[in-house]
């Protein structure tokens, strides 16, 4: 795989986010807000001002936003930062935007990261444990919170993954939607919960 580094730029020491990088697949950069913006892009950079320079990260064959450090994207994070708690498997690594956060709480004791893209694992440096696969097929454990990110790719039952009391929490770029477990609208065999 083809890696060009691209220089950094200043570190974001509240994030820890990583150099930027660009490989065949993705690309880590800089990006200036204009507010005209791919249709796609838009829910992400709603509350950042044209002008404002966000970190993005593209999947470059379709120009998809795999996640950025938008005000959006870190408004809707934190709230697995503040519920983080035990075991916690979260998947997609992006950035590593809150990964680190969560391993860092007193009250979380392990962190487990599913990403299915090496390019990501080998240019985005975490210290919690990272586990290359698909989510939908890899072997998992049990866990007191399970953060999925992206869902519209996943459509495994994680509830069967739960501790007892635990909880599934996907994310989403609506605060209203954001941390609801959505497990039935992406396996049909699941029921609502209550």
């Amino acid at each position: 795989m083809k890696k060009k580094q691209i220089p950094k730029r200043r570190q974001n020491e509240m994030f820890g986010l990583p150099p930027y990088f660009e490989t065949d697949t993705h690309s880590f950069h800089a990006h200036v807000v204009t507010g005209n913006e791919d249709i796609r892009w838009q829910m992400y950079l709603a509350k950042n001002s044209p002008g404002d320079q966000v970190s993005v990260l593209v999947r470059k064959s379709d120009n998809f936003l795999v996640m950025s450090d938008s005000v959006v994207e870190r408004e809707t994070n934190d709230l697995i930062v503040q519920e983080a708690r035990g075991d916690v498997l979260m998947i997609g690594l992006g950035i590593n935007l809150v990964n680190d956060r969560v391993m860092a709480s007193p009250l979380v004791k392990s962190v487990t990261v599913v990403e299915k893209h090496a390019d990501i694992i080998e240019n985005v440096p975490t210290k919690c444990c990272v586990l290359h696969g698909d989510a939908n097929t890899v072997e998992l454990g049990h866990y007191d919170i399970i953060w999925i990110d992206p869902s519209e790719y996943v459509n495994r039952n994680f509830r069967l993954h739960l501790k007892q009391q635990g909880r599934v929490m996907y994310w989403d770029a609506s605060l209203e939607k954001n941390g609801l477990d959505r497990t039935h609208l992406y396996n049909t065999s699941v029921s609502p919960v209550p």
